[in-house]
C-alpha cells in the first residue's frame, strides 16, 4: 500500500509554505546578485546564495521585511566572502548593542573593525587586509545602489542567525 506522500495525496499546505519561503522577489534576486560583490570566487557567490536562502527562512522573530532581509544579506555576504573578517563584525555588531550604541552606523563599525586590523598589522598589504578592502568596497557599492539599513540595530537583529553558518576553520 502506497503512503499518502508517496501518491501525491498528503497535506500539501506545509509543503507549498516552504516551496514559498525560497521564492524571491524580482528585487531581492538583484541585491542577492550584488551581494556577490562580497566574495572572491564564483564559488563563493554559489554557496552565498544557497546559505542566504536558507537563513532567511528562519523563523519570524526578527524582521523579515526587505530592509531585514537586505541587513541578513550583507551580513551573510561578509560570512561567506571573508570567514575571519565576519567574526570581528558579528562580534562588534554585539558589543556595538550591549553598550547601547545600536543606533550607529553600520558602516562606521565595519571602517572601524577593519582599521583595528590595520593598525595591527602594520603592512595593510596582507590577506586579510586584502578581504577588508573587498568588504568595504562591497558595501559601499551596496549602499550606493540599494535602499539598505544603516543602523547597527537592524544587523543586530540577524546576528544570532548568521552566528549558526559560521564554521571555523
Amino acid at each position: 500500500m502506497a503512503s499518502a506522500l508517496a501518491t501525491g495525496a498528503g497535506d500539501r499546505s506545509g509543503r507549498q509554505g516552504a516551496v514559498a519561503s525560497f521564492e524571491m522577489t524580482p528585487g531581492e534576486a538583484l541585491f542577492t546578485s550584488e551581494l556577490a560583490r562580497f566574495c572572491a570566487t564564483p564559488g563563493g557567490a554559489r554557496k552565498l546564495l544557497a546559505v542566504y536562502r536558507l537563513a532567511r527562512t528562519a523563523p519570524a522573530k526578527v524582521s523579515a521585511g526587505p530592509a531585514g532581509h537586505h541587513a541578513l544579506g550583507i551580513l551573510m555576504a561578509i560570512l561567506v566572502g571573508a570567514p575571519a573578517q565576519a567574526a570581528q563584525v558579528l562580534g562588534a555588531v554585539v558589543e556595538a548593542l550591549a553598550a547601547g550604541e545600536d543606533s550607529g552606523t553600520f558602516r562606521t563599525l565595519l571602517e572601524k573593525v577593519a582599521r583595528e586590523h590595520t593598525a595591527e598589522c602594520g603592512r595593510a598589504t596582507c590577506g586579510p587586509c586584502a578581504d577588508w578592502s573587498r568588504v568595504l568596497r562591497a558595501h559601499a557599492d551596496l549602499v550606493r545602489g540599494q535602499q539598505v539599513p544603516q543602523e547597527i540595530g537592524a544587523y543586530a537583529e540577524w546576528v544570532d542567525e548568521v552566528a549558526r553558518f559560521s564554521f571555523p576553520t
